[in-house]
Parts: structure tokens; sequence; C-alpha cells
């Protein structure tokens, strides 16, 4: 959301790098801000590790979901499907607790969304394909909190140590303000396959975006297929440029 400096005295903007999602709740919308880290050392390694061991515990419900849709002939329980995952491999489930809890979420929330979009008249599918990664959640106050030291820490568990990392600023493009921490809600932890680089997906509140005035839209560019690129008015006209 406008621009995140980094912690080193740099300056990125968020809108070069991601997306904004933006979802109403509660009267109130929000985005979800796409930051760019670094990570090194022990906290990349741990990092791969976390996301890889997500994707095999999507996996994992994913089959065992199938498996009850066949001999049950209905839908497992967000308690079902907990059952089954506390029956896995210890290893497999040396994640934050909160992030266990998001998978169990997400593959509920596909489920639904696919059944949804049946309906809507479109061919989808339930959740069937193998992930060898997923982000690791971290919600707030449990899952990442702020330091003693002003840093941003992400907690991968009780008993392992957390990935911490330089506290972003976020600026909310509505008023150009500072969006603080305090009013930050789960953050994603996501490894870009195509950038090979780290980012942090930030849910923040921000201002409901101005309705347009019908009168003064000039038109629609079906040319614009990037979905990061903007339209802007110049002196000359409009120059429509991506990144």
């Amino acid at each position: 959301l406008g621009s995140v400096r980094d912690g080193y005295g740099g300056s990125v903007g968020v809108g070069l790098y991601g997306l904004f999602v933006a979802h109403r709740d509660r009267a109130e919308v929000w985005r979800t801000a796409v930051v760019p880290v670094v990570l090194t050392g022990v906290d990349y390694r741990r990092a791969h590790e976390g996301c890889h061991k997500t994707g095999l515990l999507w996996n994992e419900l994913v089959a065992a979901q199938r498996k009850y849709w066949e001999s049950v002939n209905a839908d497992p329980s967000c308690k079902d499907l907990r059952r089954v995952m506390y029956a896995l491999d210890p290893a497999l489930l040396e994640l934050h607790s909160h992030t266990k809890q998001a998978v169990v979420d997400d593959l509920l929330d596909a489920v639904a969304t696919s059944r949804t979009n049946r309906k809507a008249g479109l061919k989808v599918r339930a959740p069937h394909r193998l992930k060898a990664y997923r982000p690791l959640s971290f919600t707030r106050n449990f899952g990442w909190r702020v330091t003693p030291q002003g840093r941003l820490g992400l907690s991968l568990g009780r008993g392992r140590a957390r990935i911490v990392l330089p506290l972003p600023t976020l600026l909310d493009p509505a008023t150009g303000l500072d969006v603080p921490p305090a009013d930050w809600g789960e953050l994603r932890l996501c490894w870009d396959r195509d950038g090979r680089r780290w980012a942090l997906h930030i849910a923040v509140p921000t201002q409901p975006a101005p309705a347009l005035d019908p009168i003064r839209v000039m038109g629609v560019d079906e040319g614009i297929i990037n979905p990061m690129t903007i339209a802007v008015q110049t002196p000359d006209g409009f120059d429509a440029g991506g990144h």
C-alpha cells in the first residue's frame, strides 16, 4: 500500500511487486499488502522447510477428505480434519498451531468456493492437486508480534526460534498515512517461485475506493491485460505502464 520502507533505509513500492486484494468484513475494507523480504542463512532454510511441510499437510488433508467423501458420502467437519491432521507423522506437524489450523480452514473454504462456483455455472473441481509449498500463516499477537527491539517476529511454533525481520512501514494509498502494526491482521510468508524471493502478505484495513463518476469515464482499454498495469493521466493524454 503506497510504499514500504524495508527497514534498511531503502524504499519499496508495493504496487510494483504484488497485488492488492480488497475484501469487506463488518463494513470495513481490507487490503493485502505484498512486501518483498530477504531471508538469509538459517531463516531461509527454516522458512522453506516450513512451507514444504505445510504443502505436504495440505496434500494429506485433501486425500483424507476425498476418502471421507467416498466412504461416508458426506463432508468431513473441521474437527474430523483436525483429527486426521494430528494423527500424521509428528515431524510433519512441527509448525505453529495457527499455521496448521489455517491449512484446515483454507481447505474447507476452497471446497465451499468450488461448490458456489459450480452453482453459478462455472466448471470447477474441488481441491485435488498436490502442492509442494504453501504459505506460512501468522495470526496477530500469537503468530507474529513486534519485538521489544522494534522488529517483526514470526513464530514457527513452541520450542523453535522465531524468524525476525525488519518491521515494514505501510502507507494507506487512500490517505497517505502510516498503517500502524496494531491495525494489521494476519500475515503470510510466501515463496514466489517465479521471482525466486520471499514476500510478506499483510492484511491491513484501508478506506473504500471512491465511486467513479460515470460522466468522466472515457472508456475501457481491453488491451491492458497485465494485472499490474496502470493507466495514468498526463498532460498529453493517458499513459499505460506496467510492472
